[in-house]
């Protein structure tokens, strides 16, 4: 194993630095990975200039900020963790969001506050339709955001003017998913961290590829030859049904473990239902000849229960519907008796103590003619969004910066360096895949509105394979319909 301490310093540079993300065209010829997946993610193209935001030096009078957030309870998945704090405790990701708002407090003169609560959606309405400006801003999914956005309870960003979203302190490839018309009315950037942990990845584990002298992951990667059919492959290799029953159980070897989201896969081959025109507009995509070969592939390894486990099924060994992930397929991995566990960055939490190393890796190609590799986001990843009861826009704005701009050069450091590289990361190649995943991710648009349940539809597929094109037309008018109507929506509220 390398020594950390290159990893360290080159992700510090990284997140210390301006970021222009810069997607290779999909039409673009790429033979590798490191052509693939340009633009300045990768440390060594970066700089370490500090940028400071263009706002005016003001002196709020102490006023309050207010923050309106998930609280699903300590220690649950998504309870939010990355907005207020306290008070420094020691943990690097708490004190540096206790600096982050002290820095930015001390700076305005106001006092930055969250108010916590189980679902922030009806209390958002209930203030709208009430006309209160208790909450100056929320911390909600983004599939939410749209909701009360396409209900017109939510601002655009361009109605705040100090917010600059070309500034590298908010996301330039993930925010234009959310957008319609142009009109941005949530964003992701570095005022938060639930937005990364959304990411969807490959972790593999690292014992049990040497066990069965298995070739360099990372090089595969690299090599472009990190495809769908190498992933199955690999996990037939080590998959055993000790008991002959038919599937992996719990306390058998699975090649691998995870979530029934086939979406998960699908849309980082570059398969959409929705595409957008110049305008910024929507419309409906039908499914193509390469889609319906993408599902029958994503399908075949999913649904191969001598191969794969899904957590849901490990309620027939026994273990709680509620405890499918933490006591299940996680343990699985972390007890290497799963070479690969797909999902979300966030898993990270609970796997950071396994005892054997294990590795990170983008998700797999469809096949080597696919330009690039794509990191899906999942469309509960957190965003940042402001409703419309909110009195002084210029104030919000300027807050929202000044917070955006610090959180770059105080929570985001600590995030790959403590959260990631220190607690998780085990080897300086893993860092270098997420170089790749952070420069590459994208969110479906069509998930993240869910017209007429287009965004999930190809996650019922999962034991319907075969009914991928008959589903989609079954819905498509449900789609078109709900889809024309928020774009008349949108262009209502621009009016």
């Amino acid at each position: 194993m390398k020594n950390l301490t290159k990893i360290i310093i080159a992700f510090l540079v990284f997140a210390l630095s301006v970021i222009i993300i810069s997607c290779a065209s999909s039409e673009q010829n790429t033979p590798n990975a490191n052509e693939t997946q340009s633009g300045s993610e990768n440390p060594a193209e970066t700089t370490t200039e500090i940028l400071k935001p263009d706002i005016p030096e003001v002196d709020y009078n102490g006023d309050t900020f207010m923050f309106i957030v998930h609280d699903y309870g300590a220690g649950a998945t998504w309870d939010s963790y990355d907005i207020y704090a306290d008070e420094e405790n020691g943990d690097a990701i708490n004190d540096a969001i206790y600096r982050k708002n002290r820095t930015v407090e001390e700076k305005l003169n106001i006092n930055i506050k969250e108010f916590r609560i189980l679902d922030p959606i009806s209390a958002l309405t209930k203030s709208v339709l009430s006309d209160d400006p208790e909450y100056d801003c929320a911390q909600i999914g983004a599939d939410s955001a749209a909701q009360m956005a396409n209900k017109g309870y939510l601002l655009f960003f361009d109605q705040l003017p100090y917010v600059d979203l070309s500034k590298p302190w908010w996301d330039q490839s993930v925010n234009p998913y959310m957008s319609l018309g142009n009109n941005q009315f949530s964003v992701m950037g570095d005022l938060t961290l639930l937005d990364k942990d959304g990411t969807v990845v490959v972790l593999f584990n690292k014992k049990m590829a040497e066990n069965y002298e298995m070739e360099n992951f990372y090089d595969l990667v690299k090599n472009n030859k990190w495809t769908m059919d190498k992933y199955y492959s690999l996990m037939k290799m080590v998959a055993t049904d000790v008991n002959g029953d038919g599937r992996i159980g719990f306390d058998e070897i699975a090649g691998l473990v995870g979530a029934p989201y086939v979406g998960f896969y699908f849309f980082t081959t570059g398969e959409t239902f929705v595409e957008k025109d110049k305008d910024d507009f929507p419309s409906l995509k039908s499914p193509t000849e390469r889609g319906v070969k993408v599902i029958e592939k994503i399908v075949g390894f999913m649904n191969d229960k001598n191969v794969s486990t899904i957590a849901q099924d490990l309620t027939k060994d026994g273990i709680p519907a509620a405890n499918v992930y933490e006591d299940g397929v996680y343990k699985m991995f972390q007890e290497d008796r799963a070479l690969f566990l797909y999902n979300q960055l966030i898993v990270l939490r609970f796997i950071r103590g396994m005892d054997n190393d294990f590795g990170i890796l983008p998700a797999p190609k469809f096949d080597e003619t696919q330009p690039k590799y794509n990191s899906m986001m999942t469309w509960i990843s957190r965003a940042i969004a402001v409703p419309v009861t909110v009195r002084d826009r210029i104030k919000t704005s300027v807050i929202i910066e000044a917070l955006a701009a610090e959180g770059k050069y105080t929570i985001i450091p600590a995030y790959y360096e403590t959260t990631i590289l220190n607690k998780a990361i085990r080897d300086e190649e893993s860092a270098d895949m997420l170089d790749i995943v952070f420069a590459s991710r994208i969110l479906d648009t069509g998930t993240v509105y869910n017209w007429g349940g287009i965004g999930l539809m190809v996650d019922e597929l999962l034991n319907n394979p075969n009914g991928f094109v008959a589903k989609f037309d079954s819905i498509s008018q449900k789609v078109a319909t709900e889809m024309e109507k928020t774009i008349e929506a949108f262009k209502e509220l621009e009016s």
